[in-house]
């Protein structure tokens, strides 16, 4: 074998090696990310059954402030079988998401009157 055609060789074990290694990588990387989202799946499903436990059904509702996510998950979660209105003074219920220690993977539905 020339000496060309070892460091041919040993190039291509190289960069078959490099190949490998950031298939391993990319594969860590998305089971990691597939687990992240079965657990908010898991996190979200189990709010909105608390949601639906603590409201019951045609209650008029106010989402409260929260961070956008929920914000956005809690008006999904209430239609259509609460009555999600804009003005809190308009509604039965303030609907919040906290975090709490335990509940849904330490987060909570809380339901406050408006004052």
């Amino acid at each position: 074998m020339t000496p060309l055609a070892v460091v041919a060789a040993a190039v291509g074990l190289a960069a078959l090696g490099y190949g490998v290694n950031q298939s391993v990588d990319w594969l860590q990387a998305s089971d990691a990310k597939g687990k992240a989202g079965a657990r908010a799946e898991h996190t979200f499903s189990c709010l909105e059954s608390r949601l639906h436990r603590l409201v019951p059904a045609g209650t008029r509702v106010a989402i409260g402030r929260n961070s956008s996510l929920y914000q956005q998950r809690l008006v999904e979660w209430s239609t259509p079988s609460l009555s999600v209105v804009t003005d809190e003074h308009a509604a039965s219920a303030v609907l919040f998401v906290r975090h709490v220690r335990g509940g849904c993977d330490g987060y909570d539905v809380v339901v406050k009157r408006p004052s």
